[in-house]
């Protein structure tokens, strides 16, 4: 999956845990109660525009679909054989779509000059440092009173390793404030990358997009002291921190991993090692550079047809008519073609030929399409749980909206399919 789309899923997974998480067993627990102060008719209002930028964006993300396997089947006609490593003249392939397979690499070696961690073969290396800590969990009722929506919220804590400065809402919590991350140890991931990353004896340059699909890493096994036979290093002061789990982690030194307490740390490490790729993208010979080969279109994917939501969408209009505004049409293009643009531009570790090679490019494709089909069907969730959200005291209100929600995408999504269809014909290359 592309950069692009692992952001998209990450965005739609924190705003899920954010409406629905449930809070977790704990023995220490407190509550409080507020009023959102949002109106049924701003909450209708909201919903309604999420419904349908979902199913606009459902629809588009089709259209895509279509004119993205249309590329796909242009390019494999025009796709030519490139030698990265031998006497081939490359010149004469400038601007064109071609395959390829050989060594990724750096110039220099990858390290983190914190712990002085470093791997001869890494052209990726990433430090994730958590903190025990304590985390706060919080859940909401809602009901509505004299037309307005009352929150109720409950806050919970339990001891949970994260990599983030975990910090209180709840009024008054009965438990201790989280010590911070050190300055000079700050929590989450840390990246290290070597400055270009090489492909092949002509040393021609990976385009970011490229770059961003290689993510095969795997875990930095750490050893003390001077380079051992796999060639790693781990300098760091004895002071602070010790390797534990047969080098798996680095540990708060005078602290006992298997009796975690609040404010230990642990740092882990993984990396990308280098070695032999096969991509398919486009050659910039004055460059020496490898980028996404692209297409346009003539017109917008919105201008293909009416987007027209399905019928189940009703059940929130009383039975009414379910209108799109054309803003909010536009914004589901911009956001689809942001996120999933149309062009090939695929690497993969590996040897593969033409065949094998479009055969994974098709594969990445599906995934993405799959992938943007779960963020639409998120959007019309959380428009569905808005509306439906302003009946006071529904049971089962968690399931209703997101069964309803799926019977509206999965309709969508066929119809839209067979809007596609005909469509084919229009696209160009660049």
């Amino acid at each position: 999956k592309s950069h692009y789309i692992n952001i998209w899923s990450t965005m739609w997974g924190k705003l899920y845990s954010s409406l629905s998480r449930v809070p977790r067993k704990s023995s220490i627990s407190t509550s409080s109660a507020s009023s959102s102060g949002i109106t049924v008719p701003q909450k209708l209002s909201f919903g309604m525009v999420l419904v349908g930028g979902g199913i606009a964006f459902l629809t588009i993300n089709e259209r895509r679909a279509v004119k993205q396997d249309q590329l796909r089947a242009k390019g494999e006609q025009i796709c030519q054989e490139l030698d990265a490593d031998g006497e081939q003249d490359v010149s004469l392939l400038d601007n064109s779509l071609v395959i390829a397979s050989a060594d990724v690499y750096g110039d220099e070696t990858v390290r983190d000059e914190t712990f002085r961690v470093s791997h001869p073969e890494a052209i990726k290396l990433v430090r994730s440092t958590k903190m025990l800590q304590w985390v706060e969990t919080k859940s909401t009722t809602e009901k509505v009173v004299d037309g307005k929506t009352v929150t109720t919220e409950t806050f919970s804590y339990s001891k949970q390793w994260s990599s983030n400065s975990e910090k209180f809402e709840g009024p008054d919590p009965p438990v201790t404030a989280n010590p911070a991350f050190p300055t000079w140890l700050p929590g989450g991931e840390q990246r290290f990358f070597v400055e270009q990353f090489l492909f092949g004896i002509r040393r021609m340059i990976l385009g970011p997009e490229l770059v961003s699909q290689l993510n095969d890493y795997k875990p930095l096994i750490l050893k003390k002291g001077d380079t051992d036979e796999a060639g790693v290093t781990c300098e760091y002061d004895g002071n602070d921190f010790v390797i534990i789990q047969d080098g798996r982690a680095l540990y708060s030194k005078d602290r006992n991993p298997k009796i975690p307490e609040i404010g230990d740390i642990m740092v882990n490490y993984r990396y990308v090692e280098k070695g032999r790729h096969t991509l398919v993208a486009k050659y910039l010979h004055e460059a020496n550079k490898l980028v996404p080969f692209t297409g346009s279109l003539k017109r917008s994917l919105a201008s293909e047809g009416e987007i027209v939501a399905p019928e189940q969408a009703k059940q929130l209009t009383s039975g009414g008519p379910f209108l799109i505004p054309e803003w909010v049409i536009q914004f589901a293009e911009e956001a689809v073609l942001s996120l999933a643009p149309l062009q090939l531009c695929w690497i993969s570790r590996g040897a593969y030929n033409k065949r094998d090679a479009f055969r994974k490019v098709a594969e990445a494709d599906e995934s993405t399409s799959t992938t943007l089909r779960y963020a639409g069907t998120g959007v019309v969730w959380l428009g569905v749980h808005s509306c439906l959200s302003v009946i006071p005291s529904a049971p089962y209100m968690l399931v209703i909206s997101l069964a309803l929600a799926i019977t509206i995408s999965l309709q969508t999504i066929r119809d839209a399919g067979y809007q596609s269809t005909p469509l084919i014909g229009d696209m160009e290359l660049e």
